[in-house]
C-alpha cells in the first residue's frame, strides 16, 4: 500500500464517524435499553494525486460510537471509539492506539480532521457545518433514527471524502472498548 493510501486512512475514518445514527436495542450505560444501528457505506478519500476507495461499518449505541475502515483487502486499516468524552483512536498500520480527551483538537493532531465523538453521536440530522477548515455537508436519512445517507467532506486543498451508505439495520451488539494490540505503542493524552 503506497504511503498516500496509508496516510488517508485516518482522515477517511474520521469523516465517517459522522455517520452515527441511533435504531435497535443494547444495554445502556443504566442497565436500561439503549437504541442501536449498525451501517455499511461505501467511501471515496480525493486528493490532487487520485482517489482510494474503501467501505466502512459505523455502530452506534446511545452514547457510544464505533467505526471501522477498511480497504479492498486486509483488516482493519483504523479504529475509532467514543464514550463518556474520551477517544480511542486505534491506527493498525502505524501500530498506535492514542487516548484521549473527545475534543476537536485531539482529532486533528491524530487523525487529520477536527471533528469530535459528541458532534459525531449527533450527526444522523440533515446539516452543513465548518469543523476547523473542513466543510461538511450531513444528507438526509428516509427516517429520523437512521444514520445519513450521504456525507460529503471537503477541505479548501482539494481533500475530499464522500461517503454513501448501502445498507443499515438493527442490532443488539454492543460496543466493546478497543483493546490495545500486542506489539502496539499506546499513548495517552489528558
Amino acid at each position: 500500500m503506497t504511503s498516500r493510501r496509508r496516510a488517508a486512512w485516518p482522515l477517511v475514518a474520521c469523516a465517517l464517524a459522522v455517520l452515527a445514527g441511533c435504531a435497535g436495542r443494547a444495554v445502556g450505560p443504566h442497565g436500561g435499553p439503549t437504541r442501536c444501528v449498525e451501517a455499511r457505506y461505501s467511501g471515496r478519500f480525493e486528493d490532487a494525486r487520485g482517489a482510494v476507495r474503501f467501505v466502512a461499518r459505523v455502530r452506534a449505541c446511545g452514547d457510544a460510537l464505533l467505526v471501522e475502515a477498511r480497504g479492498r483487502v486486509g483488516g482493519p486499516s483504523f479504529v475509532a471509539a467514543v464514550r463518556g468524552g474520551r477517544a480511542r483512536l486505534l491506527l493498525a498500520r502505524e501500530r498506535r492506539v492514542v487516548d484521549g480527551p473527545d475534543r476537536p483538537e485531539f482529532w486533528l493532531r491524530h487523525a487529520g480532521v477536527p471533528l469530535s465523538g459528541r458532534w459525531l453521536l449527533a450527526g444522523a440530522r440533515a446539516s452543513a457545518r465548518t469543523l476547523g477548515a473542513w466543510s461538511v455537508r450531513v444528507g438526509r436519512a428516509a427516517r429520523s433514527d437512521e444514520p445519513p445517507l450521504v456525507i460529503d467532506a471537503r477541505a479548501p486543498d482539494g481533500r475530499r471524502v464522500r461517503l454513501e451508505r448501502r445498507d443499515v439495520g438493527e442490532t443488539t451488539r454492543g460496543i466493546a472498548w478497543p483493546e490495545v494490540p500486542d506489539g502496539f505503542a499506546h499513548e495517552v493524552e489528558r
